[in-house]
């Protein structure tokens, strides 16, 4: 093979990634190069690690394989080897006689900044964080979302890995690029024990993360955001004020539960007193909100706990106008209720809403009804809902425009079909 021109280098590549310890050696000896990178800049010693091959990758470092090289990821070997959660390949890293050249590359960054802690941490590899922290890896590095391996770990739910941690020293107080704290993190992603564990060492639970989306809040705000009811009950627990609101606008743990749906939720926080008539920077409560999103089953919830059908926003759009502009599409659907009946179609609780006098053609600031809305959006199921339940195309704006003649501007003509 050799004599017919066979590459050495990379022959070495492919037979480190196979783990083919005989073939490894055999190339070796004829002198192909221990470090020669493959077009992704990996090394045969950061292939066989990642294969899982210890003892190939044990034959390259001891044949002098340079255990500092980057990938082009900027990941070394070790963290190579933190990431296949093999402990003994993390040993044999980190042990080996090349180790005095290695303890450096405890806290090497690839290049968005996570070190082998941080690595280990996200992925929930317990006895390798225990390692590096013996072996002296610092807890307080960040990465280039400013976070720690708390803050990674947290996220994650990886609570003994949170606890060990902060034995080390790790600040449960600091915050990543979005102003999130470990705790924030724990409770947006639904990982109740963390949020326990977080709360009992003396976490912030009024800490309130800005957000230009909007994303932001108090953990319960975060809680309520993603319905993680249990979490939600802990941090109430714990004296969370329920009538924070996230700073950007200006929505309450109620408001987040109600515009994404989560009735479970939106139950706990009424049952709590939570005020249903905040408004946020749009002057949407709870109730509009839901709207927003289409959640018809929270629109008769929030009906059902007292809110006043005909409120509305700055625009003066009400709970047709806000369905209408919805993202989300008017659906025959069964969900589960509260209680564990199945709920109502979609248009038997449209229907509804219309028997409890919620105006269907009511005007907003612009002079506009929601079939008008839906009709500029080119809505095509909202349409035919709102004409089934008896909106008129005769109105007019205060420009004399109706919903037909917008649909025929339009040139939409299955728009103008369903209105005629």
């Amino acid at each position: 093979m050799i004599k017919h021109g066979a590459d050495l280098n990379q022959n070495l590549l492919y037979a480190s990634r196979r783990g083919y310890n005989e073939m490894v050696v055999f190339f070796l000896e004829e002198n192909a190069e221990i470090d020669k990178l493959s077009a992704q800049d990996e090394t045969p010693l950061s292939l066989a690690i990642q294969g899982k091959h210890w003892e190939t990758a044990r034959i390259l470092l001891e044949h002098g394989a340079d255990p500092a090289l980057k990938n082009s990821q900027g990941q070394t070997p070790l963290m190579s080897a933190v990431m296949t959660g093999e402990e003994k390949l993390v040993n044999l890293m980190l042990h080996h006689p090349t180790y005095g050249r290695q303890n450096s590359e405890l806290n090497t960054t690839d290049f968005i900044g996570n070190t082998p802690l941080m690595i280990s941490a996200a992925h929930g590899y317990l006895e390798i964080v225990k390692l590096l922290l013996e072996l002296g890896a610092k807890v307080e590095n960040r990465n280039r979302w400013q976070e720690s391996a708390l803050i990674l770990a947290a996220s994650k739910g990886f609570r003994e890995i949170v606890n060990l941690l902060i034995q080390y020293g790790a600040d449960f107080h600091a915050e990543d690029v979005n102003e999130k704290t470990a705790l924030l993190r724990a409770a947006q992603n639904g990982h109740l024990f963390v949020v326990e564990l977080l709360l009992s060492q003396g976490a912030n639970l009024h800490v309130n993360a800005f957000d230009m989306s909007g994303e932001g809040g108090t953990p319960l705000i975060q809680a309520a955001r993603y319905g993680h009811a249990e979490v939600l009950l802990a941090l109430m627990r714990a004296d969370a004020v329920i009538e924070e609101v996230e700073l950007m606008f200006h929505h309450s743990a109620l408001m987040v539960a109600a515009l994404n749906g989560h009735e479970k939720t939106v139950d706990i926080l009424l049952n709590a007193g939570a005020d249903p008539m905040l408004k946020d920077t749009s002057g949407r409560s709870a109730l509009l909100l839901a709207a927003s999103n289409n959640h018809l089953s929270l629109v008769v919830q929030l009906l059902d706990a007292g809110q006043k059908w005909d409120q509305k926003d700055t625009h003066g759009n009400g709970i047709w106008h806000l369905m209408a502009m919805s993202d989300v599409e008017i659906e025959e659907s069964e969900t589960s209720y509260g209680s564990g009946q199945k709920e109502e179609g979609a248009s038997m609780i449209m229907h509804e809403l219309i028997s409890r006098g919620v105006l269907l053609d009511s005007l907003n600031s612009a002079g506009e009804t929601a079939l008008m809305i839906a009709v500029k959006r080119e809505k095509v199921r909202t349409i035919k809902s709102l004409m089934e339940l008896g909106a008129s195309p005769d109105i007019q704006t205060p420009d004399g425009e109706t919903a037909l003649t917008l649909a025929k501007t339009s040139g939409n003509d299955e728009l103008v079909k369903l209105l005629r």
